[in-house]
C-alpha cells in the first residue's frame, strides 16, 4: 500500500506566494467569498499520494477576521486543482479510513468498512460544502470552512446507535486537530428534497403530518442524549439576539414583531435539547416512502452550534419553510396559497405534537418563527435577494397571524 507522508511545504508555499491558491479559492464557493483575502497561511499538509495533498489553510481577511479552510489538492498534468471529485484522492481517503490511520494531527476513523471506489460523480446541490456521490452507495462530504463545533458526525453517530431510521448512517470520518474535515455516509436513494415534494403537492396535509411525526421521533431520541431546564436567563438571551438583529432591518411593523419575539419568554421552565436548528424542507430528502433528514451542521451564523434549545424552535423553523413554499407557489400563479400554508402548518404540528397546539405553544411557535425570519432576512440579504424578500414578507405576516390549529 502506498504510504502517506508529512511533506516539506515548499510547493504549496510557492502557490501561496504567487497567489495561485487564492485563485483556486475564488473559483469555488466558500462562505467568505465576499471578503478580501489579505493573507493565506498553511497550517498543515499531508501527502496522500504522489499527486495529492490534504491541506489546512488559515485565511486572514482585510477586515481582520480569520477562518480555517480544508483544501485537498491534486496535480493533474500542469494543472493543480481541488481534489474532492478525484478518484485518486477518494480511494486514498477510503484506505486510510478503513485502517483507522493517524498521521500527525490527521485522524481517520472507520465506522463501517468502505469498498474500493469504481466511479464517482460530484453532486451539484451542495453549496457550502463539497459532496461527491461514490458508486451510488456512499456520499463523501468535505467540509470547506472548518468549525470547532460541528455537530453533524456526533449526531448522526448517536442517532444510528438509537436505531433512528430517518437519517444517514456514518461509514467514516476525517479529523484534524479536533476539526472535522470530511464524513462518508450511505447514499440515500431519493426522489428529491421535501421542498420539491411540497412544491408540487396540491394537498400537503398527509405529507406534513408524516414529517411532523418524523420530527417528533428525532426530538425524542435527542432528549435521551441530554436535556436541561430552560431558565429566564436563557430566554432573555434568545430574545435579545433577534431584537438586536431587527434593528438592522428595514421593515414595517417592528413593534408587532417585538411583541411576537416576547413569546420566547414562555419557554421558561420547559426542557431544552440538542435540536437541528437549521430545520427546513431543503434539508430533508423524500424517498417516495419516507423522509430522511440530512445536513446536521446547524445554522451558519450560529456561534454555538451545539447549544441546547427548545424543540418547538425546530417546529417553528419548519413552518417558516412552508411560508417560503407558499410564496414560490404565488410566484407561479397558483391560487389558494394561504390555505395551502395553513393545511401544511396545521398538519405538521398535529403530527409533531400529537394534537393541536395549546394557545401557549402557539405563542411560542410564533415567537420562534419571528426569530427565524429575522435571522433569514440578515443571512440571505447578501446571498439571495429573492429569498431575503420572502423572509421580510414573513416578518410582516407574523404580526397579523392568529392560529395554526
Amino acid at each position: 500500500m502506498e504510504e502517506c507522508s508529512r511533506t516539506n511545504t515548499q510547493g504549496l508555499q510557492k502557490m501561496l506566494k504567487i497567489g495561485q491558491l487564492t485563485g483556486i479559492l475564488k473559483n469555488r464557493w466558500f462562505r467568505d467569498k465576499g471578503k478580501k483575502i489579505l493573507k493565506l497561511r498553511l497550517l498543515d499538509e499531508l501527502r496522500l499520494s504522489k499527486n495529492c495533498t490534504a491541506n489546512v489553510i488559515e485565511i486572514i481577511f482585510s477586515d481582520k477576521t480569520q477562518a480555517i479552510y480544508y483544501i485537498p489538492l491534486i496535480k493533474d498534468g500542469d494543472l493543480t486543482r481541488t481534489a474532492e471529485d478525484s478518484l485518486e484522492y477518494n480511494n486514498r481517503l477510503f484506505s486510510l479510513i478503513n485502517t483507522n490511520s493517524k498521521i500527525g494531527k490527521f485522524e481517520f476513523k472507520q465506522e463501517k468498512k468502505l469498498s474500493k471506489i469504481k466511479k464517482l460523480h460530484p453532486m451539484n446541490f451542495a453549496a457550502s460544502n463539497k459532496l461527491v456521490n461514490i458508486d451510488n452507495r456512499y456520499v463523501h462530504k468535505s467540509y470547506k470552512r472548518l468549525q470547532r463545533e460541528n455537530p453533524e458526525p456526533e449526531m448522526l453517530g448517536y442517532l444510528a446507535k438509537k436505531g433512528y431510521k430517518n437519517a444517514p448512517k456514518v461509514y467514516g470520518t476525517v479529523k484534524w486537530g479536533g476539526y472535522y474535515l470530511a464524513i462518508v455516509m450511505n447514499r440515500i436513494k431519493n426522489k428529491g428534497t421535501a421542498g420539491q415534494l411540497f412544491y408540487r403537492t396540491k394537498r400537503p396535509g398527509k405529507y406534513a403530518k408524516m414529517l411532523g411525526k418524523v420530527t417528533r421521533a428525532f426530538h425524542e431520541n435527542m432528549q435521551e442524549l441530554g436535556k436541561k431546564d430552560i431558565t429566564k436567563k436563557d430566554c432573555s438571551r434568545w430574545e435579545g439576539i433577534p431584537l438586536k438583529r431587527l434593528s438592522r432591518i428595514k421593515v414595517k411593523g417592528k413593534e408587532k414583531i417585538r411583541k411576537e419575539l416576547a413569546g420566547i419568554k414562555l419557554c421558561t421552565g420547559m426542557k431544552k435539547i440538542q435540536t437541528y436548528t437549521d430545520y427546513h424542507l431543503e434539508q430533508i430528502l423524500w424517498t417516495g416512502k419516507k423522509f430522511i433528514i440530512i445536513d446536521f451542521e446547524s445554522e451558519p451564523m450560529r456561534k454555538n452550534r451545539t447549544e441546547l434549545l427548545p424543540g418547538l424552535r425546530d417546529a417553528a423553523t419548519m413552518l417558516r419553510s412552508f411560508n417560503f413554499i407558499k410564496y414560490a407557489l404565488m410566484d407561479k400563479g397558483e391560487k389558494g396559497c394561504d390555505k395551502w400554508e395553513k393545511e401544511a402548518s396545521t398538519n405538521f404540528l398535529r403530527g409533531y405534537l400529537g394534537r393541536n397546539p395549546t394557545r401557549k405553544q402557539e405563542k411560542i411557535i410564533k415567537a420562534w418563527m419571528a426569530e427565524k425570519a429575522v435571522y433569514e432576512a440578515i443571512y440571505l440579504k447578501g446571498m439571495n435577494k429573492k429569498a431575503a424578500a420572502i423572509a421580510l414578507k414573513g416578518l410582516k405576516e407574523l404580526g397579523q397571524a392568529t392560529s395554526y390549529a
